[in-house]
This record gives structure tokens, sequence and C-alpha cells, in this order.
């Protein structure tokens, strides 16, 4: 872990984040609405900035939903697609198909390009920083592909690849396969790096932790730690494993399916045992709130919230049977598929998006990236501006960083936010964008060394003033995080 401590930052772009909350007058674990299909839903959602859903269906579609349930569009495939879609950085869904193809689609569902591949493609896309899209086929291969849809390179694997692939820190590729062999790939030129062979298939998408320890599940019933050079660390039996994808609670504990068994294991970072849940039957990958609460469905019938020991919150109606890996979103709605009742649920949770976490989802993030993103936290001192005397005040930001390919970040301040009762404005450092109803732009200052300043002042109604300030890190690798923190001039001190 690196800790930065900063008197003067270069400015960036403007960027902000509009957080919703959750419907408080909603009742925890029902459901909003149900959107119907025309066959099972196999696929994990994903959503855009704007908050629509993506998800596909064996009826041969991919769907986009509004966040009120409605359709707004439709786009269709020439067979089953078992492919979570993800989202790349423009706005473009990428999805394979059981006909042999990944599609490239536009936010308005007209199709961007396609590729064919040879064989069914099950695997769910990853996305480089640089757009690159990583796909796996049932044809044994794992594909590259350029942002404009030709081929930058294909990795022959000895048997069908239907994993996932994550993205490590450095670009590293790491893809399971059924031939039993988890491999690791150059980005650049799609050679092996490594392989590590396990007992049985290996259709599990892999998870990484902050560390770099790469997390996956196979056929022969045992979790395997591996490091980033590709030796193990440790291997623990989880009841017969499977495809359960590994997710990573935010105290580095791991969470993964059983195939037959029907549990949940929750596993701690050093490949110890703390607690296993009985769902019954065949169990989808946990998806973790931001308030620690865990996401699991399976083919029992139910839809589980646990706490983060392992016991029942709550869960849905049994009767319907849960293929797919919930998606959480920042508003606090929880999408899933069913794969009986050939639909998508959204349902009403107490987290208000996603745990903050090194994966704490199916393939990363609600984009369904699959790449690793390093660790950042932001805090400011002082962190309360008092008395409200309407003077400027320097505060200064202490940025936590950490990545395990130890590449050194680029800092840049890129938005001040200010929240006033039901008001926001968010500004651009360079003053050349503004969001929301605005105030003046001399309620901050950032001088020439970079130093910022807020002004101790609020309304004088009985709400307080918030500053919300949000810093990137950004390095060698392409890798982006962002964090941001608050400063308050309250309404009193009382």
């Amino acid at each position: 872990m690196k800790r930065f401590f900063f008197t003067g930052l270069g400015l960036g772009i403007f960027w902000a984040i509009t957080l919703g909350a959750t419907d408080l007058c909603a009742q925890i674990g029902t459901a909003k609405w149900v959107f119907p299909t025309g066959d099972a839903v196999a696929t994990s959602p994903t959503i855009d900035v704007n908050g629509t859903i993506y998800f596909g269906s064996h009826d041969n579609k991919i769907y986009a939903v509004n966040p009120d349930g409605t359709e707004k569009w439709s786009f269709t495939t020439g067979g089953d697609v078992r492919s979570s879609p993800a989202i790349g950085s423009d706005g473009t869904i990428y999805a394979g198909s059981d006909d042999y193809k990944l599609y490239a689609i536009n936010p308005d569902g007209t199709q961007k390009w396609v590729f064919a591949t040879g064989g069914w493609v099950v695997s769910s896309p990853a996305i480089a920083s640089d757009g690159t899209i990583y796909v796996g086929s049932h044809d044994n291969h794992l594909y590259a592909i350029n942002t404009n849809g030709s081929q930058k390179w294909s990795f022959q694997a000895q048997d069908w690849i239907v994993s996932s692939p994550a993205i490590g820190c450095d670009g590293t590729i790491y893809v399971g396969s059924e031939d039993n062999n988890l491999y690791a790939v150059d980005p650049d030129n799609g050679t092996q790096l490594w392989v590590f062979p396990t007992g049985h298939d290996v259709s599990s998408s892999p998870a990484i932790g902050s560390d770099g320890t790469i997390y996956v599940e196979s056929f022969d019933g045992y979790l395997y730690a591996i490091n980033p050079e590709g030796a193990q660390k440790w291997r623990i039996l989880v009841g017969d494993g499977g495809h359960s994808c590994p997710t990573i609670a935010p105290d580095g504990t791991i969470l993964v399916g059983s195939y037959v068994d029907g549990k949940l294991y929750a596993i701690d970072p050093a490949g110890v045992l703390k607690w296993s849940f009985m769902l019954g039957a065949q169990v989808a990958s946990a998806a973790i709130g931001s308030d620690g609460v865990i996401y699991i469905g399976s083919k029992a019938g139910k839809f589980f919230a646990l706490d983060s020991e392992g016991y029942e919150i709550w869960s849905f109606p049994s009767g319907e049977v849960y293929m797919t890996s919930c998606t959480i979103s920042k508003n606090g709605m929880l999408y899933v598929g069913s794969h009986t009742n050939d639909c998508l649920y959204a349902l009403y949770s107490s987290s208000n998006g996603m745990a903050e976490s090194a994966w704490p989802v199916f393939h990363h993030d609600i984009k369904h990236t699959g790449r690793y993103t390093p660790n950042m936290t932001l805090s400011f001192s002082p962190e309360i501006l008092w008395p409200p005397n309407k003077k400027m005040v320097q505060v200064s930001p202490t940025i936590s960083y950490s990545n395990y390919c130890n590449s050194e970040p680029i800092f840049e301040l890129i938005s001040i936010g200010i929240t006033e009762g039901d008001i926001t404005c968010i500004y651009d450092p360079n003053f050349e964008y503004s969001e929301g109803d605005c105030y003046t732009y001399d309620d901050f200052t950032i001088d020439e060394y970079g130093i910022i300043y807020l002004r101790a002042e609020r309304l004088g109604r009985k709400d307080a003033r918030i500053y919300t300030i949000t810093y990137s890190a950004s390095d060698a690798y392409g890798n982006y995080a962002t964090a941001s923190s608050t400063v308050k001039v309250p309404h009193d001190m009382r």
C-alpha cells in the first residue's frame, strides 16, 4: 500500500456520477417488476451509465431494458444467448451467441459489427483498458478482437473455452478450458505465459484478488488460489466443484458455489473454510452489496440474501429457478434472471451498489468488463469546516492507492461538487463545465500549485453544505481508478 500526501496536483477532465437511493417505501426482497422473455434467461445482467439493463436469453435475443422495466430494444442473433453482455467505455455492448458469433451492438440497438468463430460463444467477453475484447469459443480458441471487429490474435487450448476471461493488472488474460487447465496469456501477442493444470474441466471464470491472486473453481471439486506467476498458493475442496465463478468480499473472503452439493462456501484468503450455506441445488455466482449483504441464487427455487457470516436475511419466493448471477445497481435494485420462468426480475435490496472489493460480482463490475481495478481511497483534512465565516480554507487530500503490479500512478483532480439541500452543482476544476443549479464559482479555488481552497459557508437554511471532491489515478498499464470524499460545512455543531 502506498500513501500519497498532496499539496498540489494536476487538473483533469470533468467526471460525475449521480447516485440514486433505494426506494424507502419499498419492501426489501420483493419484486419491483418482472420482464418476460421468450425462453430461459441464463446470463448475468449488466448495467450502463444511464441505468439501462442488458442481458441475453435462450430466445436468441439480447435485450435492453429501461430501469422502469420497459423494453428499450431487443437484438436478434442466430442462437441461444448464454454469454453475459459486457459494456465498453463508449457504450458498445458485446455478447456472444450459440450461432458461433460475437456481436458488437450500439447503445441504440443497431449492429456495429459481428465477429465469427468456429463454435458456440458461451464465454462472456472481457474488455481491456485499450478496448480490446477477449472471448472464448467452443472451437477451443480464445480470441483478441480490436474495437473495429478485426482479429488481433487467437490462442488455442485443447478443448472448449466456456470460461469467461479475466484481465490482470498488467493486462495478462486468465482463462480456463475444458481441457482441465487455467491459462495465462500475453495480451500483446496471444502467447502462453504459463498453464496451471487441475483435475477436471475449468469452465468457471477466474476472479483476481487485490494482491493478484487468481481464484478459479474446477469440476474436480477444488477452488484454487494461484499466484500471478502460475504457482499454487493453496486449494480447498468445495463440494463437487463446478462453474460457479468466485467473487471476493471486502475483507478478502472468497465466495464460491458448488455444482452438485448445493452449497455456497466462504473461504478466507489463507484457504480456510469460514462457513457454508445450503441452497439445495446448483449454485450461481454470488454478488456482494455495498452493505456487505451477499446475494445468491440456485436451482433449488430461491434467491437468498445472506449476511457476512452466512446467515439468511431474506429470500425471494420459491418456485423459480435462478441460473444467473445478479447485478446490483447504485440505487439498490438487484437484477437477476430466471431459467424456468423465462424472465428478468428487478428486486429491491438494502445495498446501494456493489461492495468496494477486488471482485464483488461476476466478471468484476456492473459493466462486466472482467478487468482488475486498483484499490484507491481518498480523504481530506480538515473534513469539517467550522465556523461558517465565509473564509476560504485550504483542504489537503490523502490518497491511498495500491495495485499488485507496482506501477506508479498519475493522479488528477477531476471534479468538485457542492450539495445543499436538494440542489447539487458539479464543477470541472478548469471551469469548463458545470452540472446542476449552480452557485458561484468562487466557493472554491485552486491555485497555481493545485492546492484546493473551499469556502466555509452555507446558505443559512437547515441544511449543511457538502463538498464532494473526486480524484482519478491512471498508470502505464492503462489501469484507471477513481475515489471521492467529502468536506462538510455543518448547519451547526450540536
